[in-house]
């Protein structure tokens, strides 16, 4: 098992073929779900050593995968998008104290969306059960594992918001490394669950 400095060392060029390859693969909307579970299987594969054939092993998930990682991933782009709504929302309404209520409940929508597929994407793309065993597994591990789940939120956060306050001046890196950093990140702290699902 290979940790997250590993295999930016060993497989840094992977990991910027992979951005590549998934920015590609949602080219065609409708295969958001299918390269989100692409990129997570990708990334386990670097973690655990396995060899990597970036291109060939990514579109032939995106292809076999389609189907399965549908639901669970449109989890991550919808829950976001309702997050953005909500955000706009609130802050286009609320004033004041009533606003910190509503920033509270929204904050909490981040969590268990960006942590429940955190965990259902990736099962959903490596193991073969029912999507509703995947969906139990993922919020169990929501609620088990709430300290890596927060740490991995904060960082892929700070990653994303670098990015944003950065603009223009850093935009190459989401062509080159923001996708696969970011699903490297969220994979360093799920494989433990992960891992146990697979051995449970």
């Amino acid at each position: 098992m290979k940790t997250f400095s590993q295999v930016v060392r060993n497989y840094w060029v992977d990991l910027i073929l992979l951005n590549l390859a998934f920015l590609l693969g949602c080219i065609p909307v409708v295969t958001i779900p299918a390269s989100l579970a692409a990129l997570c299987s990708a990334v386990l594969r670097m973690q655990r050593a396995q060899d990597v054939h970036i291109f060939r092993d990514f579109f032939r998930d995106v292809r076999t995968r389609f189907l399965r990682s549908m639901l669970p991933g449109c989890i991550a782009p919808v829950g976001l998008a309702l997050f953005f709504l909500g955000w706009n929302a609130c802050m286009a309404a609320a004033s004041g104290r009533g606003r910190l209520p509503l920033l509270a409940a929204l904050l909490l929508w981040l969590y268990v969306v960006f942590a429940f597929s955190m965990y259902a994407v990736p099962l959903a793309a490596q193991l073969e059960l029912p999507l509703r065993a995947v969906f139990r597994n993922a919020l169990i591990l929501l609620l088990a594992r709430t300290w890596q789940n927060i740490a991995a939120l904060l960082l892929v956060g700070a990653c994303t918001l670098l990015l944003l306050l950065t603009s223009p001046f850093l935009l190459p890196l989401v062509l080159f490394t923001h996708f696969s950093l970011c699903a490297l990140i969220c994979m360093s702290f799920a494989e433990g669950g992960i891992r146990q699902c697979i051995a449970g």
